[in-house]
């Protein structure tokens, strides 16, 4: 048999539908205060706006199993025929109960048998008897089975109904044996009253209802007892969402309507309260037949009976709020039990919790402004202003400043007539007074900025050192972190233009660009790196990984390519166009000083560093020295100018000084000037084979005028021929020979 007892509730965050693990509740018994490991009970779970009532076996360690469900209520379907465990979510209420299983049907509950010991349990360990306030009102739907239950008095139903009508009748009966006949006539007063009574016990019921509703309590109104006042939640006990908070709720997001399920925290009714009337009428017969040697407890009996009828009489419910906590509030009753409300959830209505109030109580709306926090928009003047400050502090200082956003603590701390400002991030725009159409987004943007307007920082503590610069743009982490007056910037990338302090109109895109510029002005550095040394430089474009990243003080210098110009620090008015274009010198050396010169081609180089006017030009081609032009390298066979060349200096050509006795031809020579003068010597002048280009021209002079004793011989390397010679000779002192190629053999002119 399944057991009930006094005062038992727990809670579960069992989820599922299998065993719970139970939570103690409360102002409630455990159900192992009362019972032990693998005795039956009866059970009710409420979770949510579904219910489950069943015979559960209690286990070990506050486990309750779910062993048969009897009755299931789930999502408003009713099931009592064919019922499973409900799926719990969340958090449950689990009650140790009476439900209608207990007394099952009309029909099925005939005797007083239906009520004996193994039914019930009682909280006292010391008793197995059942107290009558534990069976709540089913009573009132089957008074014809107690009657019956008195008629066919037995001995097992006497151990059943202790301190019953019944079970007093046998207690009292030789009393009553003594009773004489002229001691029966307030017979009739104690039955009238026991009917009585009996009538006023089967309507105790007491009704509740809503009464009188002000901004911060509602009266819950009892029919017949004294009436309880809800007041209003309080930042440190939960309560009533009052008029005011209901306002700010509404003025942010809308309107929420909803009706909190209370039925689950009526109180129960006493049910076999002076049943002793159901006693009389059973055994009439009996006291009709009292004798006078019966009578000798008669003024007890009469007593104990107009004790009982008094309390009939003022069966009144008083209800009382009792303990308050965060989230809840006791509604006491005076007779029965207690019910506690519970603060809302996002799924159930319930009181305004503590911490909920404490929310509210931060929110403040003024006119068209809103502000959410604490002193959040507390200078606000109250005129459409149009403002929106959430966070710590956000705000705060505004007094006339309008359609400002500042969205975290301490954000706009100090704006007080700065308009048209966006700041999100904790400190973001914290010391803004009067600037305007300012945007900062992310922790200590704009930290320091008073006055500045028009700057966009996006990306921890962009422009956080800006005090009065205006116009803007800093997107990365410390991107322009140390600019206070600069202005017309432009900073893209971790730590661009980072020490810009007075710099105007730069730009730097790309990790740490123009990183160490302070008070230079005009630069564009874009790339990995770009113009990274430049403090004081000017008017220099760095475009491309690394270029004129040594530039300290150079100005109008134009780098275009990964690391050209890379060491360049003071050198001004270069061009450099290319991978490494102008980066280093011929032996290898840094190019750092040199100036006005051009370097177009990869890896081109200054023939020396400090050059000046030296332009080189074609891949891997190296300047001759400074006022010097130098087009394409030594691989360079042929040179192609188209139209008319002009010179303001005339035409001057490749000179070569030949003093050896023998000389192979380089591709870049044009004129050979012959010195060797040893006596009986011969000059041989070799003509290479990949030489033999279609135009190539040569020039070959003596310059010693010995060729008459010191021939000077010129060879072709391989099979061609000159003039159809294999060998051209120069015998006549100062004589001069110039050939030129058909792109097979060479011919004199």
């Amino acid at each position: 048999m399944a057991l009930i007892s006094d005062f038992i509730k727990e809670t579960t965050t069992t989820t599922g539908t299998g065993d719970l693990t139970l939570s103690a509740a409360q102002g409630f018994a455990r159900f192992s205060d009362a019972f032990v490991a693998e005795d039956n009970v009866y059970y009710s779970i409420y979770n949510g706006i579904n219910r489950e009532t069943g015979v559960g076996t209690v286990k070990a360690g506050n486990i309750l199993e779910r062993s048969t469900p009897q009755k299931t209520l789930v999502a408003g379907v009713f099931d009592d025929a064919t019922p499973v465990n409900i799926t719990l979510v969340g958090v449950s209420e689990v009650y140790l109960s009476a439900t209608a299983s207990l007394f099952d049907s009309k029909e099925n509950v005939s005797t007083a048998a239906t009520l004996d010991a193994s039914h019930i349990a009682d909280a006292d360990p010391h008793t197995q008897y059942q107290k009558a306030s534990e069976i709540d009102a089913l009573i009132s739907s089957n008074t014809y089975v107690i009657a019956n239950t008195f008629s066919s008095h037995t001995h097992a139903n006497e151990t059943v109904l202790t301190n019953t009508a019944a079970s007093f009748l046998v207690t009292q009966e030789t009393k009553i044996n003594h009773i004489t006949v002229t001691q029966a006539v307030n017979l009739d007063t104690i039955e009238s009253d026991t009917t009585t009574n009996n009538a006023k016990s089967t309507n105790v019921s007491t009704d509740l209802s809503i009464g009188t509703k002000t901004t911060t309590t509602v009266h819950v109104n009892s029919s017949d007892g004294t009436n309880a006042t809800i007041p209003a939640a309080t930042v440190s006990e939960a309560g009533l969402l009052s008029a005011f908070d209901k306002t700010k709720i509404d003025a942010i997001a809308g309107t929420n309507t909803g009706d909190q399920d209370l039925s689950g925290y009526q109180p129960l009714a006493t049910v076999l309260t002076n049943t002793a009337a159901s006693f009389l009428v059973a055994q009439e017969t009996k006291i009709n037949h009292i004798t006078v040697t019966q009578a000798v407890n008669l003024d007890t009996i009469e007593s104990d009976t107009t004790t009982n009828n008094a309390k009939a009489t003022n069966v009144s419910t008083d209800l009382s709020i009792g303990t308050k906590t965060t989230t809840t509030v006791d509604v006491n009753s005076s007779d029965g039990t207690n019910a506690t409300m519970p603060a809302a959830t996002v799924s159930e209505a319930g009181l305004l919790s503590a911490f909920d109030k404490n929310k509210i109580d931060h929110i403040t709306i003024k006119s068209t402004s809103i502000f959410l926090g604490v002193e959040s928009g507390i200078l606000d003047d109250s005129t459409s202003n149009t403002n929106t400050g959430f966070g710590y502090h956000a705000l705060k200082s505004v007094t006339s400043g309008n359609s400002n956003v500042g969205v975290g603590s301490y954000s706009l701390r100090l704006n007080s007539t700065g308009y048209s400002n966006v700041s999100l991030g904790h400190q973001s725009s914290y010391s803004n007074t009067t600037g305007d159409n300012n945007v900062a987004l992310g922790i200590q943007t704009l930290f320091s900025n008073v006055d500045g307007s028009k700057n966009v920082a996006i990306c921890t503590s962009a422009l956080t050192a800006n005090t009065s610069g205006s116009f803007n743009i800093a997107i990365g982490y410390q991107s322009m972190i140390t600019n206070t007056t600069g202005s017309y910037l432009i900073s893209m990338g971790y730590q661009a233009l980072k020490n810009n302090s007075s710099g105007g109109t730069n730009i730097g895109v790309g990790y740490q660009a123009l990183r160490s510029n302070t008070v230079g002005s005009n630069n564009l550095g874009m790339g990995y790196v770009s113009l990274w040394s430049n403090i004081g430089g000017s008017d220099n474009v760095g475009y491309g990984i690394q270029t004129l990243y040594s530039n300290t003080e150079g100005d109008n210098n134009t780098a275009v390519g990964t690391k050209s110009l890379y060491y360049n620090t003071t050198g001004s008015n270069n061009t450099a166009i290319g991978h490494h274009a102008g980066e280093r010198v011929t032996s290898g050396a840094s190019n750092i000083t040199s100036g006005t010169s051009v370097y177009v081609g990869s890896y081109t180089k200054s023939s020396a560093d400090g050059n000046s006017n030296e332009i080189a030009i074609g891949y891997s081609t190296d300047g001759n020295g400074s006022n010097t032009a130098t087009l394409g390298n030594d691989d360079i066979g042929d040179t192609y100018l188209k139209g008319t060349v002009h010179s303001n200096a005339g035409k001057v050509n490749n000179l070569t000084t030949v003093n050896t006795a023998t000389y192979n031809l380089l591709v870049t020579d044009y004129m050979l000037h012959v010195t060797y003068t040893t006596t009986a010597a011969v000059t041989s002048l070799t003509l290479p084979s990949a030489q033999v280009v279609v135009g190539r021209t040569i020039k070959i002079k003596d310059a010693a005028g010995s060729a008459a004793t010191n021939n000077i011989t010129i060879d072709t390397d391989g099979a061609e021929t000159i003039d159809g010679a294999s060998t051209k000779i120069i015998n006549v002192n100062y004589e001069s020979v110039e050939i030129y190629s058909d792109g097979a053999n060479w011919f004199v002119l």
